[in-house]
């Protein structure tokens, strides 16, 4: 399952965690719209959920082993995401960044639900 995490949200109430770890996330299924311009299509449709724990009802939660993290950068003008700008980075853990680069917009999970 690739689910989509918000850097700015993991940021804010997210543990760290690498390739390996143990994880559980609150899922919302799906993609928001969005998002899903910002990726582009090839790389929207391999996202299963999104990761979400500021919600006011609580999300499904769902655990697991993290396979792969990809960081993804989205070029923005005025603010906003620009349409097909997503481009994504191997990384090994989250929080991830390269000095000297402009941090992530999010990354995307893969991880080994269990059953």
């Amino acid at each position: 399952m690739r689910i989509w995490l918000a850097a700015w949200e993991w940021a804010c109430c997210g543990e760290p965690f690498q390739v390996g770890s143990e994880v559980r996330f609150s899922l919302a299924y799906g993609i928001d719209e969005w998002l899903a311009d910002a990726l582009g299509p090839d790389l929207a449709q391999t996202v299963d959920a999104r990761e979400m724990h500021h919600e006011d009802e609580p999300l499904p939660q769902r655990f697991g082993t993290v396979t792969a993290i990809a960081a993804v950068r989205l070029r923005r003008e005025g603010g906003f995401p620009v349409p097909g700008s997503g481009q994504i980075f191997p990384a090994d853990a989250v929080p991830w960044s390269v000095p000297e680069q402009r941090p992530p917009s999010g990354f995307l999970v893969d991880i080994d639900l269990r059953r």
